[in-house]
C-alpha cells in the first residue's frame, strides 16, 4: 500500500512512513498520555520506551515483534539510539522521534546512520540538543 501511495502522491516511501510515525505519535499521546507526563524531556521519554513501554506491551501481547532500542549518552546534550527491527520501519521510528521532540518543545537535531543486516534493519539516531552560543 505504501508503494502505491508513494507512486500516486509522488513522494518517497520513507517520507510517507515518517509522516505516519508523526501521526501515530498523536494517537499514542491521546491514548497513553501518562507516559509522556511521567517524563520531563525527549531523552528521558525515549529511554522509557524500551525500559517501560515495551515491557508493558509485551505483557499484553507476548508474541509482539517489537523493535529494540539501545542507548548511549556520550554527553548531557547527546543521546545515541541504536534501533533494530526485523521489519523495515526505522522511518516510522524517525517520525515518532521527531514528533516527540516537538511535543516536548526542544531544539534537537537528528542525524541518522542506516544499515541493513540480513533480515534486520538497523539505524542509529544521534540526537543532539542545540546550545545557544
Amino acid at each position: 500500500m505504501v508503494e502505491k501511495l508513494s507512486h500516486l502522491v509522488k513522494q518517497p516511501r520513507k517520507l510517507l512512513i515518517r509522516a505516519f510515525g508523526k501521526h501515530l505519535h498523536t494517537i499514542f499521546l491521546r491514548k497513553f498520555g501518562e507516559y509522556y507526563k511521567a517524563n520531563n524531556n525527549t531523552f528521558d521519554f525515549l529511554i522509557s520506551v524500551e525500559n517501560l513501554i515495551h515491557i508493558e506491551v509485551r505483557k499484553l501481547y507476548p508474541d509482539a515483534e517489537l523493535p529494540s532500542f539501545k542507548f548511549d549518552s556520550p554527553s548531557d546534550d547527546t543521546l545515541v539510539i541504536y534501533y533494530e527491527s526485523n521489519r523495515p520501519l526505522a522511518d516510522l521510528a524517525h517520525g515518532l522521534i521527531e514528533a516527540t521532540i516537538k511535543h516536548y518543545g526542544e531544539d534537537i537535531e537528528i542525524k541518522t546512520v542506516s544499515s541493513q543486516n540480513d533480515n534486520a534493519q538497523k539505524r542509529t539516531f544521534i540526537l543532539t540538543k542545540w546550545r545557544d552560543l
